[in-house]
Parts: C-alpha cells; sequence; structure tokens
C-alpha cells in the first residue's frame, strides 16, 4: 500500500507542480501581454499638455467626406503598475476646424454648422469628455499598446466608446497616439443619417465619424 501511495504522489507532484506554474504565468504584465518597453510607462499622474497635443476628427459622408481638428481643454492620465488605469479629458467643442475645405466661405459654413444645433450646439454645450473606465493590453494586429475603454460625454449624453492607443515614456514625459469610432447618433445627433432617413442619395453622412489624438504629458505629483 505504502508502494502504491508513493507512486501516485510522484506521479501528481510534477502536474500539481505544472499548473502551479501555469496559474503563474497567467498574471501577464504589460511586457508579458506583448506590450513594447517603451509602453511600460512610470508610475504617477500626467497632466496632458493642451498646447502640446492634438486632436483631428474624420468624418465621412456617401462618396467623401471632411477632416478638421479639435482642442484639448484639459485632462490626467493615472499610471499604475506600467500601465494606464484611470483619466479623463475634456475636449474644447467651441474649437472646432476643418482643414480640408480651401474656399474660405465654404469652410466657415461647414464649421458654423458642426457648431450649430443639428450637430454639437456648442453654444449650450461648449465642452465634450471621457473617461477611462479599463485599460488593457492591445493582442490584436496593428501598432498599437493598448485598449482604452470610456464613457464619452457629448451634449449632456453619455456612451462607450474604445480607443486604441500608442504610448511612449521618457522619464516624467508621455506621449501617445489613440484613435477610437464615434457614433453620433449615439448623442442625438441624427442630421442626414441613413440609420433614420431613406433615400438621402448624395445628402448622406455617415453615422460614425473618426477622432483621432497625439496627446503629450507631464508626470506631476497631484491630480488636478
Amino acid at each position: 500500500m505504502k508502494k502504491i501511495a508513493l507512486f501516485v504522489f510522484a506521479v501528481l507532484l510534477p502536474l500539481l507542480a505544472g499548473c502551479a506554474l501555469s496559474e503563474k504565468e497567467s498574471t501577464d504584465t504589460p511586457m508579458e501581454s506583448g506590450v513594447s518597453e517603451s509602453a511600460i510607462l512610470t508610475d504617477g499622474t500626467y497632466i496632458f499638455d493642451a498646447k502640446a497635443s492634438t486632436f483631428y476628427w474624420k468624418a465621412f459622408k456617401s462618396a467623401d467626406g471632411h477632416i478638421g481638428g479639435i482642442s484639448l481643454k484639459r485632462g490626467e492620465l493615472v499610471v499604475q503598475n506600467g500601465q494606464p488605469d484611470s483619466g479623463s479629458f475634456v475636449i474644447d467643442m467651441t474649437s472646432i476646424t476643418n482643414t480640408d475645405i480651401e474656399n474660405e466661405s465654404l469652410r466657415t459654413n461647414l464649421v458654423n454648422h458642426l457648431k450649430s444645433d443639428d450637430f454639437f450646439g456648442v453654444g449650450d454645450y461648449p465642452t465634450a469628455r471621457f473617461d477611462i473606465t479599463r485599460v488593457t493590453p492591445y493582442e490584436g494586429e496593428g501598432d498599437y499598446d493598448y485598449v482604452v475603454e470610456g464613457d464619452l460625454s457629448i451634449k449632456d449624453v453619455t456612451d462607450s466608446i474604445t480607443m486604441y492607443a500608442k504610448v511612449e515614456n521618457s522619464g516624467d514625459k508621455l506621449t501617445g497616439y489613440a484613435k477610437a469610432e464615434v457614433d453620433r447618433t449615439k448623442y442625438g445627433i441624427t442630421i442626414r443619417s441613413g440609420s433614420f432617413f431613406d433615400n438621402l442619395g448624395d445628402q448622406l453622412i455617415k453615422d460614425k465619424f473618426t477622432l483621432e489624438m497625439e496627446l503629450a504629458a507631464d508626470r506631476v505629483q497631484k491630480s488636478l
């Protein structure tokens, strides 16, 4: 009986050790999950530099579209255990610009329309806000480090969106790029939407627009 017990123990011991090792290895750090070494960040609170950060938007019609810019008002990012953990930023909706229309009159008309109640109603809603709710290492194709999930608030309506981000850290400086798709109809902006109106033809404006961000931030010792 003792020999049988010893035999069973000898067989089970390496299996149990292997299970324990597997459980230990399943707790991935950012590096183990494929995040680039430069994206392993220094812990602390980072304040975004509004002047050094740039936001771009791209909106699409049935055959073409428009592109432009928008300004960051303020924001912060909290880093824990080497990766983004929480944070938020506020966008100045009154700063919307267009960069693809050469004719000044047509360009001004478009910008004014985007600022009107048909779209973002910046007179009543001068800012939009994004709050991070979850960050995980990026594991898909493409040159990104993190998947950033959060709540985007536009015109007092809040809906969840997903951003894909690449970040680099050098000392107390952080730079990054992020990209997200935003469905405008989630915020009550339904003008010329094919989801709400039929037979729009060339007047169609697609529901989703793209928001791209080039961010710069400095590490500080206190939050906003």
